[in-house]
């Protein structure tokens, strides 16, 4: 009767010793940073889930785009947002009437380019705020004729930008957008330097 049990006691002590040892193992695997899979490097499946971040942390998964892409987008969105700050100005301080309608039209125009600019940005990945972009500082003097100088320089830029990006840009959405926005951009150009040329 002893004998069974110092047995039973035996058994009951390896038992405990199993199921101790099987604990200890699992909060090994539990302070590795909590995730086993990190114990398997050469799994790809583990790699990857072990690596995929939560849903609430992960921003929206977008196309890559190219350096050249996105720079153009951000000279754009700048260029755009420029037209919009010194055209409110020049609206209210332009001598001319021909210059303020000039004004008017760069603002009504190059707000919506400029918004269009920033949405598809915004697709591509890419945050782009002009919040922060200021007007054109003119001096009174011969206020119209420097307004519409610095307006058909910009223009002249943006032409060339928009030229390049239109022909040889990487991405096809952008390319479609630079193409489709060039026409009113000749067409700001030509008005900067038909008002420029009747302003003395």
């Amino acid at each position: 009767m002893k004998s069974k049990t110092k047995l039973i006691s035996q058994f009951s002590i390896a038992v405990c010793a199993f199921f101790t040892a099987g604990t200890l193992w699992a909060q090994g695997i539990s302070t590795n940073g909590g995730n086993y899979y990190n114990t398997q490097p050469d799994n790809p499946y583990f790699r990857k889930k072990a690596q995929t971040p939560a849903p609430s942390a992960a921003p929206a998964t977008t196309a890559k785009i190219s350096a050249k892409d996105k720079n153009f987008l951000v000279s754009a969105a700048s260029s755009g947002g420029w037209e919009v700050q010194t055209g409110k100005v020049a609206e209210k301080r332009a001598q001319s009437e021909a210059t303020k309608n000039v004004a008017a039209r760069m603002v009504a125009d190059h707000s919506k380019a400029t918004n269009e600019v920033v949405d598809l940005a915004k697709k591509k990945g890419v945050g782009i705020s002009t919040d922060g972009i200021k007007a054109q500082q003119i001096g009174a003097a011969n206020f119209d004729k420097q307004y519409l100088d610095l307006l058909e320089q910009d223009h002249q830029q943006e032409v060339n930008l928009f030229e390049k990006e239109a022909k040889s840009g990487d991405d096809a959405d952008i390319k479609n957008w630079a193409a489709k926005t060039l026409p009113m951009l000749r067409q700001h150009l030509a008005m900067s330097k038909d008002a420029s040329s009747k302003v003395k």
